[in-house]
This record gives structure tokens, C-alpha cells and sequence, in this order.
């Protein structure tokens, strides 16, 4: 069976800590609009509050009905890979947890060569996971509210901010096209952008807004697969960063 790539997303644990790594997109690939069980919306990757197991999720299918399934033509892809260090390091093979689905929305997970779940609906569907045969990891697969947090209405605010106000960002701009606030002024500035971005649409002439921000994907279901491994299956050796990437692969046609 062959199958083609689809998209994709990358973010690093640091093994140990449980500070989240997570990467977000929502509707803006032409390619998977036709597909939308193909479109990855987030990729998350936390750690179990003891350190032991790493915890993981894909969304996909942006603004998902309740009659959304997993497609059967489609492979979801955790892409795990560990290093010692970020930089420098040579990395050992990487582990990849690949499911895929039957039309009546079975499943068969692979973590590797190292554990496999052949399991029905029913049971991956479940809240507390379905199990491996190895016990080295368990699987949710469902649809579930979008998990991602988006504050839109301000986002848009402190685009439309930087837009009236490019004349004073733009000469701030580094090598990078980044600004660079400097002064106590430029700082200000600088506040304010981020301060929106926290913040509700501010009120007319009023800049940033004082308003709670309000979660723009709040009620929209999303296609979930979320799992927790062992941390001891994904790593090689004394290695403590694991790289984690999402991919859908559609079949070859």
C-alpha cells in the first residue's frame, strides 16, 4: 500500500518538565479543503505530571459535524524522534505511532516495531482509552470540542493596530522582519500589540481592549486522536528531548 503526504507540524518536549509543546492551523490549505479528515488543525505534546509518560494530540477536520469520521483512505502520524542535546547531536532512529481506520471507524495503532492496537470503535472511543497489547501506550480517538484557544477578534484588533500604525513599526524591523522595541515609547507600543492579543476587541479609539478574551473555536468540534506513551518506548538511551511531528498521508491512488 502506498501512501502520499499530507501536512504537517512540528513542536520539542524537554523530557522531565511539563511545559506543552503545540503547533496550530486551521482551514488554510487548499489542498486539504476537499479532504478535510486530512487537515490537521493542532498538535500537542505534554508531559504526565510524574514524568513517566508522554502524553500526545492531533486534531483534525476544522469545525467538524457530529456525523464526522475518520477517513479510511488517511494515516495519522505521531513522528517521534530523541536527542541529547538541540543542536550538534546526532539523532537516533525515529519512533512513529501511525493509526489508521476502517470505513466502520475500527482501528489499528503502531508504535513502531515495538507495540501495536487492532481495537473497534467502540473502545478507542471510550474516555479512558483503549490499551495496547503491550500496555506501552493507550489511545482516545473521537470527536471532541477544539481544544485550541483563539482569541480572533483580538488577534484581528492587533493586526488592524500594526496596519494603522506601520509608518512607527516597519523602521523598527530587524534581519528578520521582526521589530525590535527599544525605547520606552517603542516598548509601549509593544504592550499594547500583546496586551490585544489577551483581550477582547477593544471599544472604538480605544487601544488595547480591557474585555476577557473570547475563544473563537469555543463549541466547534474538531476530529481527535490523543495518546499516552510510555517515555521509556520513545527514547534512545539517556537522550531528554524528543522532537514531536504530525503528518496525515493520504493513499496513493
Amino acid at each position: 500500500m502506498k501512501w502520499k503526504p499530507g501536512l504537517y507540524f512540528l513542536g520539542l518536549l524537554a523530557l522531565g518538565t511539563t511545559t506543552p509543546a503545540m503547533a496550530a492551523d486551521h482551514q488554510d490549505g487548499p489542498a486539504v479543503l476537499t479532504d478535510p479528515t486530512s487537515d490537521i488543525n493542532d498538535v500537542f505534546g505534554w508531559m504526565s505530571p510524574d514524568g513517566t509518560k508522554v502524553n500526545l494530540a492531533m486534531t483534525v477536520y476544522p469545525s467538524a459535524p457530529s456525523t464526522a469520521a475518520f477517513s479510511n483512505t488517511v494515516q495519522y502520524v505521531f513522528h517521534l524522534t530523541s536527542s541529547a542535546a538541540f543542536t550538534g547531536a546526532a539523532k537516533p532512529a525515529e519512533t512513529d505511532l501511525i493509526c489508521q481506520f476502517s470505513t466502520v471507524g475500527d482501528a489499528e495503532c503502531w508504535l513502531g516495531t515495538k507495540d501495536y492496537i487492532k481495537t473497534t470503535k467502540a473502545a478507542i472511543g471510550a474516555t479512558t482509552g483503549a490499551a495496547s497489547m503491550k500496555g506501552s501506550f493507550k489511545i482516545f480517538a473521537g470527536l471532541r470540542d477544539d481544544a485550541f484557544f483563539f482569541n480572533l477578534d483580538g488577534f484581528k484588533a492587533a493586526a488592524a493596530f500594526v496596519a494603522a500604525n506601520v509608518a512607527t513599526v516597519a523602521p523598527l524591523l530587524n534581519g528578520q522582519n521582526c521589530p525590535k522595541f527599544v525605547t520606552a515609547d517603542q516598548q509601549k507600543i509593544s504592550a499594547a500589540i500583546v496586551g490585544q492579543l489577551s483581550h477582547a476587541t477593544p471599544p472604538m479609539g480605544v487601544f488595547p481592549g480591557t474585555g476577557a478574551p473570547m475563544d473563537h473555536f469555543k463549541g466547534l468540534n474538531a476530529l481527535s486522536i490523543v495518546v499516552q506513551v510510555d517515555k521509556a518506548a520513545v527514547l534512545s538511551g539517556s537522550n531528554s528531548l524528543l522532537s514531536v511531528w504530525g503528518a496525515t498521508y493520504k493513499k496513493a491512488q
